[in-house]
């Protein structure tokens, strides 16, 4: 089974904040957001046609042929794939809508990893915690906060896939005024020409997943004012580190 083990004793770590450049941020956001929407506007009209035609022309000839009713099957789970790509597209793009509340980071932490328990005692993960029993509240939404954890922890688990995984989870008070989360797993890491892209909407260094999990959690944490970053290495694991502004 995974264990669980305490690193209250261990070193601190020392990471140091981020600059803030929230104009530019909230500007990169809204950017994105209505090149994202043009270009989906522009991918699902014709899309549409597609669709309407199909069945169009399913209706109007009907077949008993096999093969035939084969290829219109992939025909239409095809663009009914594109069309789902693309709303989750621009759902990562748009900035999400907070209901902030003040809350303890390591409680919500705590949380996903109830919610993942099973995956890790069944792939036997080693987690570690460090968490900082001092750490004020934050005032964040703890529903996207969370569900960006728990994106991280799915691209964990993905990266340990077959190796002895183990996980580290850290929290941090520093300077007063930042509260600093890191999460670092032992995986296969991350080449460095695909640790610029990472955050990149449907990039995907192993074969599973949607590639957006990333992509909506960088979202919500900017949409915080907060920050992420990523330092991996191949083999040698990958550590996320967001950084929370109280």
């Amino acid at each position: 089974m995974g264990k669980i083990k305490d690193l209250k004793d261990s070193p601190e770590v020392i990471i140091n904040p981020p600059s803030e450049n929230d104009i530019i941020d909230d500007y990169r956001i809204s950017l994105t957001e209505r090149i994202v929407r043009n270009i989906a506007h522009e991918i699902r009209n014709p899309l549409t046609n597609v669709m309407l035609g199909l069945e169009q022309l399913k209706n109007e000839f009907p077949t008993e042929n096999e093969a035939s009713e084969v290829y219109f099957s992939i025909i239409k789970r095809n663009c009914e794939r594109i069309n789902d790509l693309i709303t989750n597209l621009v759902n990562a793009a748009k900035p999400s809508e907070l209901l902030k509340n003040p809350q303890s980071i390591n409680h919500l932490l705590e949380e996903v990893i109830q919610i993942s328990k099973e995956k890790i005692e069944k792939s036997n993960i080693v987690l570690k915690k460090q968490f900082e029993e001092a750490l004020p509240n934050a005032n964040v939404d703890p529903d996207k906060i969370k569900e960006v954890f728990k994106n991280i922890l799915d691209n964990a688990f993905r990266a340990m896939d077959g190796k002895k995984g183990e996980l580290e989870l850290k929290t941090q008070y520093l300077d007063d005024q930042f509260i600093i989360i890191s999460i670092k797993d032992n995986g296969i890491g991350i080449l460095p020409e695909d640790l610029k892209k990472i955050f990149d909407p449907f990039f995907r260094v192993k074969s599973s997943g949607t590639g957006l999990g990333l992509t909506l959690a960088q979202n919500i944490i900017t949409n915080h004012k907060g920050n992420i970053k990523a330092v991996s290495n191949p083999n040698d694991g990958t550590t996320f580190t967001i950084t929370l502004k109280i």
